[in-house]
């Protein structure tokens, strides 16, 4: 990981999460200044196409989805900003948080917002998600 206060991140190896879709995948997370982040997704798939969810929970009560952008406005009014960039054609999403699963933990006020993606196989993507508070 980065110590140096212009450059902290977190770094691990998430390979062993994804069996046979992946031969490799690495998640980088940095924080750039107080009102700015980045999660950096390196993945290798196998041998066959995946279909790739990327998301997070979020209270936010409003999701505008872009291109490759969504502004996320939390309840006391703020608006923070989701960029994607890399070499996918992500399609942006809200999702239900409910649980799918008896075993799952419920998530009231909650929903997922984030993307999909078709990953060709062995190939290999570099995806950020910058994060920016407005």
């Amino acid at each position: 990981s980065g110590t140096d206060p212009d450059n902290m991140y977190a770094l691990t190896d998430l390979s062993s999460l994804y069996g046979e879709d992946a031969r490799s995948v690495s998640r980088k997370v940095s924080m750039i200044s107080k009102d700015r982040a980045v999660i950096e997704d390196r993945i290798v798939t196998g041998e066959k196409k995946v279909k790739l969810r990327w998301q997070m929970a979020t209270e936010a009560e409003v999701f505008t989805p872009m291109a490759r952008k969504a502004e996320l406005i939390s309840k006391d009014g703020k608006i923070m900003t989701m960029t994607v960039s890399g070499n996918i054609k992500p399609a942006l999403q809200e999702w239900s948080a409910e649980p799918m699963e008896s075993y799952e933990s419920k998530n009231p006020g909650k929903k997922f917002v984030g993307f999909t993606a078709n990953l060709k196989p062995a190939t290999e993507y570099v995806i950020n998600v910058t994060f920016t508070i407005n």
